[in-house]
């Protein structure tokens, strides 16, 4: 009878100890979402008092301290998070671990690690991501895109994915490709802090620094090297005279006395752009078999598709004034604002065709 008392008494401590445990993790999440995150360290020690080798509360801890930038701390917790982890849990601190190598320096760690993770989890997009960010600090852009474009293969929803492959083609200065990923990406998340630091590098990309000269747009025409790659010469040719087809246009309509607005004349641009990709693919010769995720080409089976899909569908302006949303710019927020019935169209559109 004892004994059963006994028992009957350690299952009550160990569902007791289990719920408190729980209750201070989700304390501790809270603490961190509201960025306190100091806080939510020390919720998070009182958990680990209660059990030292939960993955969890190892990794939540290496987790805010990456938040804090402490990366030593970050790492430390991680390795021990790594070290309780089973095959289904270890990903997400096998990540942090990769991340705080980087962010100390240890980038060829990093990528090394990365690298050796991948034979676990070869197609999680947030792993491969990371990596890309990795081997994009050691100069490995090839890689790094090769990596990005698996990722979007599997998540083509993530729009950090979109957004370091454009700032890759951009360092390249393929400056269609990178329109396109900026494009994707402005659409996946339009009113953030990237957002509104890379709205304006896609205007840049169409139109230079939009410095002017005695009231006139200075446009810079870089011609592609046809050699480096041929397949997207064409694609740079007609980007690079964009601008000044663009400049054209807005002459001719003033001297009619039709002045449009530089939104305006990005969403007439862009319009254009996507029409033009579209002419280009239909002229590429069909592959035989279908790609594997591996393979996939992003630029002509997801971008421009999608692209000139918007266009098609009427929806290339709702869709211009959507990306552009974090802009400061009056004409555009009052567009947003006058435009409701628009936008909700072009997002019904983009929910079931996506």
């Amino acid at each position: 009878m004892k004994n059963a008392i006994l028992l009957i008494f350690c299952l009550q401590s160990l569902l007791v100890t289990g719920q408190s445990l729980d209750s201070l993790v989700q304390e501790g999440i809270k603490l961190h979402d509201a960025g306190k995150y100091n806080e939510a360290i020390e919720m998070y020690k009182k958990a680990l008092a209660l059990d030292t080798k939960s993955y969890l509360v190892n990794y939540e801890i290496a987790f805010s301290y990456s938040a804090l930038k402490q990366y030593n701390e970050a790492l430390r917790y991680a390795e021990v998070s790594l070290s309780y982890a089973t095959i289904e849990t270890k990903l997400h601190p096998t990540i942090l671990k990769g991340s705080a190598l980087d962010d100390l320096g240890r980038t060829a760690e990093s990528v090394a690690f990365y690298k050796d993770a991948l034979k676990d989890f070869p197609d999680h997009y947030l792993l491969l991501f990371n990596y890309a960010i990795s081997l994009s600090r050691l100069g490995n852009s090839e890689e790094a895109e090769k990596a990005l474009i698996k990722a979007l293969g599997n998540n083509p929803n993530h729009p950090g994915s979109h957004l370091q492959l454009a700032k890759i083609n951009r360092d390249k200065n393929l400056k269609s490709k990178a329109a396109l990923g900026l494009f994707f990406f402005l659409m996946l998340e339009n009113t953030s802090q990237r957002s509104e630091e890379n709205a304006p590098v896609l205007k840049q990309l169409f139109y230079g620094q939009g410095q002017k000269k005695d009231s006139t747009r200075v446009i810079t025409i870089t011609l592609p090297d046809s050699k480096k790659d041929p397949e997207w010469a064409s694609a740079e040719l007609f980007f690079s005279f964009m601008g000044l087809a663009s400049t054209e246009i807005d002459k001719a309509l003033k001297d009619k006395n039709a002045i449009r607005t530089e939104q305006q004349r990005f969403v007439s641009d862009s319009e254009r752009f996507f029409n033009a990709m579209k002419e280009l693919k239909d002229k590429k010769k069909k592959p035989k078999k279908k790609k594997s995720v591996e393979s996939t080409d992003i630029w002509w089976d997801l971008y421009v598709p999608f692209f000139s899909d918007v266009v098609k569908n009427g929806h290339a302006e709702a869709f211009c004034y959507h990306v552009m949303a974090s802009s400061d710019e009056a004409d555009i927020k009052t567009w947003l604002e006058a435009n409701n019935e628009k936008l909700e169209y072009f997002y019904l559109w983009v929910n079931t065709n996506r």
